[in-house]
């Protein structure tokens, strides 16, 4: 379809003879580039409905579902994912979070004194 469009607007437009046509359409390429913000949109859609499923299984965790088979079959999570967001939550559960003065947390470790 892409082609048939081209060699119509080029043919038109006097940028090409027809035999030439035969020639170039063997070297064109057609690089798709992403819709940055389409796929943004469909990402935090996909997001909501897993979080959506999430609170429909969440009473359902322990007794039917184990937290593991939650965060790979609902979550979609790999296993490195899981692992990093495991030692993520770890960290932040060293200290409370405090605001600083450019409104960002900052950890407050009673072992080691206000950071």
């Amino acid at each position: 379809m892409f082609l048939d469009m081209l060699r119509t607007q080029l043919l038109l437009k006097g940028v090409i003879a027809m035999d030439e046509w035969n020639h170039f359409k063997e070297h064109i390429q057609f690089d798709f580039l992403q819709d940055g913000h389409f796929t943004e949109l469909k990402n935090a859609e996909i997001l909501r409905d897993r979080l959506d499923m999430l609170g429909q299984v969440e009473s359902y965790v322990g007794q039917y579902f184990s937290k593991e088979y939650v965060k790979k079959h609902i979550l979609r999570m790999s296993d490195d994912e899981i692992e990093e967001i495991d030692n993520q939550i770890k960290d932040e559960e060293g200290g409370e979070m405090t605001g600083d003065d450019d409104g960002m947390f900052a950890h407050n470790d009673p072992k080691k004194g206000d950071k």
